[in-house]
């Protein structure tokens, strides 16, 4: 998928991609057995598909992505509001059309379908419509729908937050405009809605931050889709794309230092 949005350059992005993913701070949760990995394949393929005229694919994988972790619906929600968005055209500034919708009816229909049906019969198996919902996991007073008395994840929020919107200055300032649809998918999909709804809750199991994978993803994808364009040059064009690069090396320390603690409290031994 990567080499596909990256052109004939994609070899540039697979290293960097391949670069980000092994310095990732998560990857200890998943050598525990978490599915943050697996989860995180799913969430970018429906921030993808969002923007492509593909709605049988974009619905299906939106709905494994919920089945996969209940969570996943923070996610594929945003990602809908992407898409609606797109295909009414105001992305395009052509004004709001109701034609674009056509195509998605079906398949949403579906979605919506086998994902009530299979959440009713786990109601009837469990006594509960989701046996470990987020909130559950996060340990406190539910307000108000999802906020919270606590909000411990804050300050981690802001950390993945301002990563992405670097990584997305990057990518609008190394890609073409008619490219820009896509990184605003994967920012928009993985990094607001998620990572305001998580900033609410304190998240107790929040294990080497396996809960912020997806946002961590979306800043290594975009940056590697925009160093695929990029031609490093002190152009007063180029400013924006140099400003963004150094932000994002600030981080390096940060990002260093929490894959070290998390692969050090990793192989501390079970007692």
């Amino acid at each position: 998928m990567l080499a596909r949005l990256s052109g004939p350059v994609w070899p540039r992005s697979v290293i960097v991609l391949v670069i980000g993913l092994a310095a990732a701070p998560m990857l200890p949760a998943a050598t525990k057995g978490f599915s943050n990995l697996f989860f995180g394949v799913f969430v970018l393929a429906a921030a993808v598909l969002a923007v492509r005229k593909w709605p049988w694919a974009f619905y299906m994988v939106g709905l494994l992505c919920c089945l996969v972790r209940p969570d996943g619906i923070l996610f594929v929600g945003s990602a809908c509001i992407v898409r609606w968005v797109w295909l009414s055209g105001l992305a395009a500034g052509s004004g709001a059309s109701l034609s674009g919708f056509r195509k998605d009816v079906a398949p949403a229909l579906v979605a919506v379908m086998l994902g009530a049906g299979y959440f009713a019969w786990r109601w009837t198996y469990f006594d509960e419509i989701l046996p470990l919902p987020l909130v559950v996991k996060s340990s406190c007073e539910v307000r108000l729908l999802l906020l919270c008395k606590s909000g411990g994840m804050i300050g981690v929020v802001a950390h993945y937050g301002l990563l992405g919107s670097l990584a997305l200055v990057f990518f609008l300032a190394c890609r073409r405009r008619d490219e820009w649809p896509v990184g605003l998918s994967i920012f928009v999909s993985l990094c607001t809605i998620p990572l305001g709804v998580y900033a609410m809750l304190s998240l107790e199991q929040n294990i080497a931050h396996r809960f912020f994978y997806p946002s961590y993803l979306a800043a290594v994808v975009l940056v590697a889709l925009g160093g695929a364009s990029w031609k490093p040059s002190w152009k007063p064009g180029n400013r924006l794309a140099w400003a963004a690069c150094f932000g994002l090396v600030l981080f390096v320390p940060w990002l260093s230092n929490k894959t070290l603690l998390n692969w050090q409290r990793a192989a501390e031994p079970v007692c």
